[in-house]
Formats: structure tokens, C-alpha cells, sequence
């Protein structure tokens, strides 16, 4: 019997992420998938490598960025200037404004 040096995975494959990644961007993934094949490699000095080759069914983004923030320029608009800009219409109450 062999000793083991190392013992690896290769993920091949593809699943949905459902986000764009940049190039290099560290990414911290769960990955549920299945066991497909198993590569034995001769290191010559006694020990073996195992590479075992994964195909995945699901990727969870674990650490998604925050969405982006909205930023708005200048001052907001007082409750007069929406009235002003509404014309004959009616008043607008403060409340009523979503945001």
C-alpha cells in the first residue's frame, strides 16, 4: 500500500452563480455536486496523489457584494418646489413621498 501525498479536487462542470465576478476577486463558494471520477498519480518515491474529479449541482454565493449604493446630487426638494413643479394639480403631502 501507497501513502497518500496529497489528496485533491477538480471541479468541472458549470452551475448558476447569479452575479457577475471580476478577475480576481476572491470568492468564498459552497458547492453541492457529485463524485464522478477518481485520478490516481505515481509520485515514483512511494507515495500516490488522488485528485477526485466533482461536477456540481448547486453553487451558493457565500459572501455576495452589498448591492451598489444610490448616490443623489444636490439638495432634495422641499415640499413648495414640489407643489411649484406640480402646477394645478393637487398639494403633495410629505408623507406620501416614498423616499
Amino acid at each position: 500500500m501507497k501513502n497518500i501525498d496529497q489528496l485533491n479536487i477538480r471541479i468541472r462542470g458549470k452551475a448558476y452563480l447569479g452575479r457577475k465576478l471580476e478577475l480576481g476577486e476572491d470568492v468564498d463558494l459552497r458547492i453541492k455536486g457529485s463524485v464522478v471520477r477518481e485520478e490516481t498519480e505515481d509520485n515514483q518515491d512511494g507515495s500516490v496523489n488522488i485528485c477526485y474529479i466533482i461536477h456540481p449541482m448547486t453553487v451558493e454565493d457565500m459572501h455576495p457584494p452589498p448591492p451598489p449604493t444610490i448616490q443623489r446630487s444636490g439638495p432634495s426638494m422641499t415640499a413648495e418646489e414640489i407643489d411649484e413643479m406640480l402646477g394645478d394639480k393637487e398639494p403633495v403631502d410629505m408623507k406620501d413621498i416614498p423616499f
